[in-house]
């Protein structure tokens, strides 16, 4: 056993070397990240759910016309201007949105270990933290689809850390961040709240000059949201047009839980069963006696997991995989696990440490099949179609979807104003789907 230790000492040293200097520790972090979604693209990942290319077809039409709610429904319009904003330069391809996605995925890896890093935290355990958030399986997957969405979690969880600071520069940065996010997904909007009401009260102890970026990072903080809702209530007649909508289908689809019990744990269970090491990094977390510092992470972390719960009982939540809401809960209770251990003794930390990491890796091996992988979601031959439809691009043509297949097809065109879409049939989804004619 003597040698098998000493090659794990050394390992470890060696990681803890690299870990340590300044340059090395974010460019192994990108390459890790890049790593990992490159093995599960070769693996055969390439969306999560047809949600991904239908949001590549909004980017597109963006990108042919612009407008401020590319959408027009319920989905927030940062994502749009971003990925939109890439194709007006380097073309509406599936690979301009996948490179997008795939660079803010890796930017959003990075935001952890700048996070705690600033937050003066040792290099070795800022980049801990940075790789496991960075290799869990939700992570990778979301970073390494088309829709610009696994910088996200990152971002809320940056927030909330920096919102701790007591530098200017990171108030204004934490603010920034949440305005960035709440403009992408909705569970970063109670992270918003908390940020936003922690600025206030704090710029009622503070002089002049830090009292005024404080106000103004609680303004930033919280424009999002109110900007969000005051033009639902221009453009559709109700602040909350959103929200109906989002209800209105979840109902349609027949897909929320009946039971009021099943809606309390759908997300607190997802939690559990998918990111186990957001448990184990709460509990770590829980066990330095000083907590005072915990109160605004973890009062941002009980918003966003107390609005999900809320949303799913309302039916106001996501009508399918919660797990993509999740990302910012988990980020920030491994910071904050990580933040913690930098107190305790050697011993311990070490302890603490192999406890993360075996989780991690148990994450990795056990996570369920890859999403969007199985035989009735691969939408290889819809794409392979809409490319050879891409070198007529005067061609119009009317599809008739089969399910929502036929996004795929149209992202794969790049021009989706050249089709027109007919009710979907509920038919089952084959590679015939959809069926083109034309007008």
């Amino acid at each position: 056993m003597r040698p098998r230790a000493d090659a794990l000492a050394t390992v470890g040293a060696a990681v803890r070397t690299l870990a340590s200097l300044e340059r090395a520790a974010p460019i192994s972090t990108v390459a890790i990240k890049l790593g990992a979604m490159a093995l599960v693209t070769a693996m055969g990942f390439s969306h999560v759910s047809d949600d991904d290319y239908s949001r590549t077809v909004i980017a597109q039409t963006f990108a042919h016309s612009p407008k401020l709610d590319p959408s027009g429904t319920s989905w927030l319009p940062f994502p749009f201007w971003i990925t939109g904003g890439a194709m007006m330069i380097a073309g509406r391809s599936l690979m301009t949105a996948r490179v997008v996605a795939w660079v803010l995925g890796v930017l959003g890896a990075l935001g952890p270990y700048w996070t705690l890093r600033h937050l003066q935290n040792t290099r070795w355990l800022s980049w801990f933290a940075a790789v496991v958030c960075a290799v869990l399986p939700w992570s990778v997957w979301l970073s390494a689809a088309t829709v610009p969405e696994g910088w996200t979690g990152p971002a809320v969880a940056c927030a909330l850390l920096l919102a701790t600071s007591e530098s200017r520069r990171a108030w204004l940065i934490s603010a920034s961040l949440a305005l960035a996010a709440s403009l992408s997904r909705y569970e970063a909007w109670p992270a918003c709240l908390v940020i936003a009401v922690t600025f206030l009260l704090r710029a009622r102890t503070k002089v002049a000059l830090d009292r005024r970026a404080l106000l103004i990072a609680c303004v930033v903080a919280a424009v999002g949201p109110l900007a969000w809702m005051a033009w639902n209530g221009y453009a559709h007649g109700d602040p909350l047009h959103f929200f109906v909508r989002v209800s209105t289908f979840r109902q349609n689809s027949g897909s929320a839980p009946r039971s009021i019990g099943a809606r309390v744990l759908e997300y607190p269970s997802a939690l559990v069963v998918h990111f186990p090491i957001a448990i184990l990094s709460l509990v770590l977390a829980l066990s330095v006696r000083d907590r005072r510092s915990l109160i605004l992470p973890l009062a941002g972390a009980g918003a966003i997991l107390a609005f999900l719960v809320a949303g799913d009982l309302s039916d106001g939540a996501p009508t399918h995989h919660p797990e993509r809401a999740l990302g910012a809960i988990t980020t920030l209770l491994v910071a904050l696990a990580v933040t913690r251990l930098s107190m305790v003794p050697p011993r311990a930390l070490r302890g603490a440490l192999a406890g993360l990491t075996l989780t991690t890796l148990l994450s990795i091996v056990g996570a369920e099949p890859t999403p969007g992988a199985g035989d009735s979601e691969r939408r290889d031959a819809q794409i392979a179609r809409g490319r050879a439809l891409s070198t007529d691009p005067n061609l119009k043509l009317i599809v008739t979807p089969c399910q929502y297949e036929h996004f795929a097809l149209i992202a794969a065109t790049g021009t989706p104003e050249r089709f027109d879409i007919d009710p979907i049939t509920r038919s089952p989804v084959t590679d015939d789907c959809p069926r083109l004619r034309a007008p």
